[in-house]
């Protein structure tokens, strides 16, 4: 007589050709999101990398901490289980995958949704301004907002349960009768599918707006950025969208299926700071500048090198142009000269004339060495 198998819980029940795209895909997914928003906040905040008005920079920042958020609270864990074969980390990071979740992934949904509104609104009444402190409380009311589905999931008492169908942690507020609901309609409907419908609309408008109105080099870049953001986001969400709504009617949706829609919310964590590098030309010169560096240099040294020829180069420039920018006086001796040979009428020669004339009027250029230490 045989014993009965005893089943982990906490193993994936998903077959390795499954398991290993699916590991590649999180893997790349989750370096390209930890570097690329890092990168995001790290040169904005120091160096102001990103060439928009300071509410577009702000509502940029917002959407990478949140994708950040989201990337170690959702991506990175179940990168992890993929490579132990089930659930490792244990209860204390299951609840925060399967109750904070709620709050990155509305707070990107609602960020690019305020960015769509402002990008509309400045082509609507392109005078009108709003002020720094404004963006800051709209960030904070985005932010507050995005806490109602972890309030509601908590408030109804539901639990941490790991799925291992799907490789992740989730709230038993589905499984309620009366609260998976309220669930549905006010986290899933209000918060994300609502806002995907007014993304696609908004975009839509701006298009129409853009194409009518000659817009500046700036407004267009604007344009540029917010739409492919939307666009990403758009991809990224709608295949989640729509089996929400098979869900909501009851309909059976093949697990893996609904696997792959799931994770195709990853892409919007990592694409969003490549399509800075795209739309956006002095982020793009920065990255290409930091990877350059990688690429070249050899360490530490090589990077206060290149930092004392930048400020060796700077002063060379600063002297070059202080030195142009004077005029040279002329000496009493060739006032002397000049008195004397107009004196005894000898006209001056064109030799005379030319190298008068380029002595003083041709500005001395700084070196190339000087630029390209500069520039380094």
């Amino acid at each position: 007589m045989t014993s009965p198998t005893t089943i982990d819980p906490l193993a994936l029940s998903l077959p390795t050709y499954h398991v290993i795209p699916l590991w590649i895909y999180c893997f790349f997914i989750t370096i390209l999101s930890f570097v690329g928003n890092s990168t995001v906040l790290y040169s904005s905040l120091r160096y102001d990398s990103i060439k928009l008005d300071r509410i577009s920079v702000l509502l940029v920042r917002n959407l990478a901490a949140a994708d950040l958020i989201y990337t170690g609270l959702v991506v990175f864990p179940i990168l992890v289980t993929y490579s132990a074969g089930g659930w490792v980390l244990g209860d204390g990071w299951c609840w925060a995958m399967s109750q904070l979740t709620f709050i990155p992934g509305t707070v990107n949904t609602l960020t690019v949704l305020t960015i769509t509104l402002y990008r509309l609104k400045i082509l609507i009444s392109p005078f009108s301004q709003i002020s720094l402190t404004s963006g800051r409380v709209l960030v904070g009311l985005v932010w507050l907002t995005s806490l109602l589905g972890t309030i509601l999931s908590l408030s109804y008492g539901s639990a941490s349960k790991f799925s291992p169908t799907a490789a992740r942690c989730n709230s038993t507020i589905y499984r309620d009768p009366a609260g998976g609901l309220v669930f549905l309609v006010v986290a899933t409907g209000l918060l994300i599918i609502l806002p995907v419908f007014s993304i696609t609309l908004g975009n839509i408008f701006i298009g129409v707006i853009a194409l009518n109105r000659s817009t500046s080099a700036s407004r267009t870049k604007g344009i540029a950025t917010v739409s492919a953001l939307s666009g990403l986001f758009i991809v990224s969400w709608t295949p989640l969208v729509i089996f929400t709504f098979f869900r909501i009617r009851r309909m059976a949706v093949p697990s893996f299926l609904d696997l792959l829609a799931f994770h195709c919310i990853f892409l919007n964590t990592a694409g969003n700071p490549v399509l800075y590098t795209m739309t956006n030309r002095r982020f793009g010169e920065y990255v290409r500048g930091c990877a350059a560096r990688l690429l070249c240099c050899r360490g530490s040294r090589r990077s206060q090198a290149g930092e004392s020829r930048r400020r060796i180069g700077l002063k060379l420039t600063i002297a070059a142009s202080s030195t142009t920018s004077a005029p040279t006086a002329p000496s009493s001796t060739a006032f002397a000269a000049a008195s004397s040979t107009t004196s005894a009428h000898t006209a001056p020669s064109s030799t005379a004339f030319a190298a008068a004339s380029s002595t003083t009027s041709a500005p001395t250029a700084p070196s190339s060495t000087a630029l390209a230490a500069a520039s380094c």
